[in-house]
């Protein structure tokens, strides 16, 4: 689907399906050409060829030689709006935001936080099993969007959510290791529930703020590379 103007609801069964499970995968949503634009230019603002200030473009933690975030890569504006053109474009994006604003029942939302996350192959990069809320602490006001800028395979790292998760409270974290930016659940969580989130590409997954999800390593033999947007309602403030 190439026209943003086109805005299209979610069914009464896809409405049924996040609020059971805490997240639903809508299927078709972005462009392959959008795609390939945001690819290009997440690589470039990596890479230095496209003006990266009032951004992080870099190691997602870098606290100490093993904080895992080490060996994750992310581009994350620190200034909203977002001052680059093309991110800020998929950001105010109608057609998620209009998902966005019809699974937190509000009128309009706005993106508060947005994130590129890059897992090379062959290293030692999960993502911890975590709650979105314990770093927003927005009370369950907030909802994700999360899809992948190429395609995912099994073995790359991909998120993995836990159906239902999202219904309980925030559980206590911790700091991976004791210094990173990351945060670990510290109970015990039920990973033989997890299901990986292995979408095609233009599939955008929406997740509730207290959905427990996380990912394993990238074992394979490409790249991870993905794109979480967070909204809230517009008239809300952000919790940080």
């Amino acid at each position: 689907m190439d026209d943003k103007s086109a805005t299209v609801p979610l069914s009464p069964a896809q409405m049924e399906r996040f609020h059971a499970d805490g997240f639903v995968v809508v299927n078709g949503l972005l462009g392959l050409e959008e795609i390939a634009r945001l690819v290009e230019r997440v690589d470039g603002l990596l890479s230095g060829r496209y003006d990266a200030t009032g951004m992080v473009a870099g190691r997602a933690s870098d606290r100490g030689t093993t904080d895992v975030g080490r060996r994750i890569k992310q581009v994350m504006p620190m200034q909203y709006p977002v001052r680059d053109p093309v991110l800020r474009g998929i950001g105010d994006d109608p057609r998620i935001k209009a998902i966005a604003a019809q699974l937190l029942d509000t009128a309009a939302v706005e993106m508060f936080q947005q994130q590129a996350l890059i897992k090379d192959p062959g290293q030692d990069n999960p993502t911890p099993w975590h709650q979105d809320d314990t770093y927003w602490r927005s009370g369950g006001s907030a909802v994700t969007a999360w899809f992948p800028l190429e395609p995912l395979y099994a073995d790359c790292g991909t998120m993995h959510m836990i159906p239902g998760s999202h219904r309980g409270d925030v559980l206590p974290h911790a700091r991976v290791g004791g210094i990173s930016i990351f945060q670990v659940i510290q109970t015990t969580v039920d990973v033989a529930a997890a299901v990986p989130l292995l979408i095609p590409l233009g599939a955008v997954s929406f997740h509730h703020s207290k959905l427990i999800h996380g990912a394993p390593r990238n074992g394979g033999a490409v790249r991870r590379i993905a794109l979480a947007q967070h909204y809230h309602a517009a008239t809300t403030a952000s919790a940080g």
